[in-house]
């Protein structure tokens, strides 16, 4: 499973606050969907920060907006 997570630009965030959860890594439009956009956005530094946040190289996450978002993935157990 793959979960997107945020953190405000706040002190006192806990590093896992869960936006979404995807059975397997999302497609670039719907993690767009999940984080209230449309894909490609109408700013280009949206768009580049769901491409950033998709491609998933920086464990810290992106900045969009007023938070940091990143994917993740997590496993359940029973």
């Amino acid at each position: 499973m793959i979960a997107l997570f945020s953190i405000e630009n706040q002190y006192d965030q806990p590093d896992n606050n869960l936006v979404a959860i995807f059975k397997e890594k999302p497609s670039i439009e719907l993690l767009a969907k999940a984080l209230g956009k449309s894909f490609p956005c109408d700013k280009d530094s949206d768009t580049l920060a769901i491409v950033n946040i998709w491609n998933n190289e920086s464990k810290n996450g992106y900045r969009l907006g007023d938070f940091d978002y990143r994917l993740e993935e997590v496993n359940f157990y029973e």
